[in-house]
């Protein structure tokens, strides 16, 4: 009783949520060079976690307008330009005293991320 759509939905999964995993810990590296602040850092987790949170309680209210498969696909997309950005952003060197244009970033990865989980 093997299902392709469950199998491509394990795989899809499983693969972003490693990846979810190496970016948390790459992020927290990067702002703690850039910042040498084990306070800055410490906001890292928070943010995350806190926009994850607001994405559960909104995620319902979404699914009421769109499909699960549609949320998904959207969401991971929506992800992956945000990182795609935010690698730009560090790559460029930002200043580490311009950390509001980290953390909206992350909260953005975070509260699409809880859309799909």
């Amino acid at each position: 009783m093997k299902s392709n759509n469950l199998i491509n939905l394990m795989i899809g999964q499983s693969l972003a949520n490693i990846g979810d995993v190496l970016y948390i810990v790459s992020i927290i590296s990067i702002i703690y060079k850039l910042n040498g602040s084990a306070a800055a850092v410490s906001i890292v987790p928070f943010t995350i976690t806190l926009a994850m949170f607001v994405s559960s309680l909104m995620t319902p209210l979404l699914l009421v307008r769109v499909t699960l498969k549609t949320l998904m696909l959207w969401s991971q997309l929506g992800k992956t330009f945000i990182m795609f950005g935010l690698g730009f952003f560090m790559m460029k060197g930002i200043n580490p005293s311009n950390n509001f244009v980290f953390f909206p970033m992350i909260a953005a990865i975070a509260l699409l991320d809880g859309c799909a989980i």
